[in-house]
């Protein structure tokens, strides 16, 4: 489980919490979205999640262990992946199999086990074709594959995913969260998405919708449920699926 209990964050610089007293859990199995207007705080959050970026106060825990202690922070990075938002900023290697292997090198994976992690996750990803070529030829989508890709190799709980879509086209869009939540057979068994969007159609591949708006969570329910409130959301920026937006313009009509 990840629990946050009462987390505040402000950057060093700032004159103003980005998030102010968030308290909240994510439970394995569970899949969660967030979403937000800009500067809502959402990326901050994900980041928080995982320990890139600790609380001035208040406590982030992942499965027991502190993001605050130095020790429990270097456990909780190999217990919550991350792929962000424009995975060139997080590709580091010269081919496509080296770039799986790269963390799983970093964290002494056995050889062998690597060897045929790195097979599997270049089939079930699509990309053996491209096992030799520089990631940087590859498309969008095929990029994004990759990011997954290497994030799996490690062998996370939790996946924290920071608007993986948003650069993409449709079809890329598509492939990526079907990939992602539909391969309940695959690398993502037993791992929990908590994918940060912007695109509120997104947010039912999850079973959770938290929506931040000035620092502090505004709703946290199915994402179902969270849209039968589409006056609210429209007033905090966020969109809202067409059909509950017509439905808003029926009640206002009657």
């Amino acid at each position: 489980m990840i629990r946050l209990k009462d987390v505040t964050f402000r950057y060093p610089d700032g004159e103003q919490d980005i998030l102010s007293h968030i308290s909240l859990k994510i439970l394995p199995g569970v899949p969660v979205s967030i979403m937000g207007a800009n500067g809502s705080g959402k990326s901050t959050l994900a980041r928080c999640l995982n320990g890139l970026l600790l609380p001035v106060s208040g406590l982030v825990e992942v499965e027991g262990f502190e993001s605050r202690q130095e020790a429990d922070n270097e456990r909780i990075r190999r217990l919550v992946g991350m792929v962000f938002q424009n995975p060139d900023n997080q590709i580091v290697s010269t081919t496509v199999e080296r770039e799986i292997a790269f963390g799983m090198e970093n964290l002494s994976f056995p050889y062998r086990q690597m060897i045929d992690t790195v097979k599997d996750l270049l089939t079930e990803f699509n990309l053996v074709e491209y096992r030799s070529r520089s990631p940087h030829y590859l498309s969008g989508g095929e990029k994004q594959l990759l990011a997954l890709a290497a994030v799996l190799a490690m062998q996370p709980l939790y996946l924290i995913l920071d608007e993986p879509t948003s650069l993409l086209d449709p079809y890329s869009r598509k492939k990526i969260l079907t990939t992602i939540f539909q391969n309940s057979n695959g690398r993502f068994k037993n791992v929990t998405p908590v994918l940060i969007t912007q695109y509120p159609e997104e947010t039912f591949f999850t079973e959770r919708l938290i929506i931040l708006h000035h620092g502090k969570i505004e709703f946290n329910d199915s994402p179902g449920r969270v849209f039968t409130n589409p006056e609210r959301l429209l007033q905090i920026g966020i969109n809202v699926p067409i059909e509950y937006k017509l439905n808003l313009g029926r009640q206002v009509e009657n």
